[in-house]
């Protein structure tokens, strides 16, 4: 029976991440937090309406100092939003991010010349300056191809101090799911069982009990319902907000806008859509076949999705056993990159504990010039030694896109950001396979098979397939019915968010 969460006190140290590599404490984050107030402000002092005098090399300075800067910034919202992340209940997270995102505006606006002034320069001056500093060569195109979207810099200027305020939708979904939502106990068979957001992803969408499972997703949906009006508003806010953007910066559509800074065309995004529903979701409606099979079941329902077809063949994975199952997936890799891949346990990278107020799901972000950071809810699961794997894949990237690039430069796009998290939960599934057939134990390899449909497939071809094509009939329907004249004031500008996450 699933017990009710600890308080984020009562958790073991062990099992939860180490911030010390940001920052100590919080009030030697407050303390780089004014200092970055300060830095930005000298910096627009030392640079603002200059940079057309300068010489290339003078040109590559500024950026350097530019790059430092904003590499503090990110360190800094990484800290704060780690913070909260783990415990939406602690007031003094909550009024160290609130802290943050005030002085993060303000600096956002004071360093929003720079980009503005670097794409009005001329082009010659520009391929010196990526000649004299190659690893700034994508900065400084991508500057230049989004200079006819730029606005007004006094607007620019304007939109980055209101941006605590446009970043209100998705700061508010996160901290009432995690903080605001109480679920009540529900009955099933004359009992009581407790109900949350992880407890109801984590454990009851895979529980063997038909009745059960079921009971416990009705009870979750009657719940959330409570919150649709809500949900909605905060939702209808952000796409009406991304389509302002798009309408104020001269792109056709929002579809336009999101795919620019990604490099994708809109071609590339429909067919990849549209082949995915007609090529994959048969290999969805044959997996639910097979489980209602399994399961005797008269009708299959979007709660029997999740349930693992070998409920009898399910052993509770520990924490330390699946540090071992990562170790073996990883030797294939070579020894430079299980090293670097495997010091997530003694460096502490994963917050494994379940507690209240915690974020739901998993992620995973690089802050510049320091180790990765990865959330889980853990639950003894091979579901979630798949998750582990995941998030250990994005955290690799991560590094190596540090270790080989700019801090400017060191971000990807979003749109192949899941190949590498889908090659780890590849390794393993290919480690496992290997040591089932070494020990000859064929129930142990099917259990292996039937878990990639469960996991690597559903993450990327049903649970993000489906959020993709939800969303772009959403923005279809934007595209079409909105007016520039009843959308809010779009957000600021992507590079100057402090957050650098990765959800699984």
């Amino acid at each position: 029976m699933a017990q009710k969460l600890p308080k984020r006190s009562q958790v073991k140290q062990e099992y939860t991440w180490n911030l010390d590599t940001l920052f100590t404490n919080d009030e030697s984050c407050r303390r780089v937090i004014k200092e970055i107030l300060e830095e930005s402000k000298s910096f627009a002092e030392d640079h603002q309406g200059k940079l057309h005098k300068y010489s290339a090399e003078d040109l590559v300075k500024a950026i350097r100092k530019f790059e430092a800067l904003l590499a503090r910034f990110y360190r800094t919202g990484s800290y704060t939003n780690l913070r909260t992340s783990t415990n939406m209940e602690d007031q003094e997270a909550l009024r160290l991010s609130g802290e943050f995102s005030q002085t993060a505006a303000i600096a956002g606006a004071n360093l929003q010349f720079f980009q503005d002034e670097i794409a009005a320069l001329d082009a010659k001056k520009l391929d010196q300056a990526a000649e004299l500093a190659p690893e700034y060569k994508t900065f400084l195109a991508d500057i230049a191809a989004f200079q006819k979207h730029r606005l007004d810099p006094k607007v620019e200027n304007a939109l980055a101090i209101l941006s605590p305020s446009l970043e209100l939708p998705s700061s508010v979904y996160r901290i009432s799911k995690a903080a605001d939502m109480r679920f009540p106990d529900f009955d099933y068979e004359g009992k009581a069982y407790p109900m949350s957001y992880v407890l109801y992803e984590s454990h009851y969408c895979e529980v063997e009990d038909t009745g059960l499972r079921r009971a416990a997703f009705a009870a979750f949906s009657k719940h959330l319902k409570n919150y649709h009006n809500i949900n909605a508003t905060i939702y209808n806010a952000q796409v009406q907000k991304e389509k302002t953007y798009a309408t104020m910066r001269g792109f056709d559509s929002v579809f336009d806008y999101l795919l620019f800074r990604q490099k994708v065309s809109r071609d590339q995004y429909d067919r990849h859509l549209d082949l995915t529903m007609e090529r994959l979701a048969p290999i969805m409606q044959r997996w639910a076949r097979l489980l209602q099979k399994k399961y005797k079941l008269d009708d299959m329902r979007y709660s029997d999705l999740k349930v693992v077809l070998m409920p009898d063949y399910n052993p509770a994975i520990s924490v330390e056993e699946a540090v071992s199952h990562i170790d073996e997936a990883m030797q294939v890799m070579g020894e430079e990159y299980r090293d670097m891949v495997m010091r997530f346990k003694e460096e502490r990278w994963v917050d494994f504990a379940r507690n209240e107020g915690k974020s739901t799901g998993g992620f995973c972000t690089v802050p510049p010039k320091a180790q990765p950071y990865i959330l889980l809810n853990w639950n003894d699961s091979l579901s979630e030694l798949y998750t582990l794997a995941h998030e250990l894949g994005h955290a690799a990237q991560g590094l190596l896109c540090e270790k080989h690039n700019s801090s400017l430069e060191a971000d990807f796009t979003w749109y192949d950001v899941e190949a590498p998290s889908t090659f780890h939960e590849m390794l393993l599934s290919y480690s496992l396979i290997k040591k089932a057939e070494a020990e000859g134990d064929d129930k142990k390899k099917a259990r292996v098979l039937a878990a990639m449909i469960e996991n690597t497939y559903y993450h990327n071809f049903v649970t993000h397939f489906l959020e993709a094509y939800y969303q772009r009939e959403v923005y279809r329907l934007v595209d079409r019915t909105t007016t520039t004249a009843s959308i809010p004031t779009p957000t600021v500008p992507a590079w100057s968010s402090p957050q650098r996450c990765i959800r699984g």
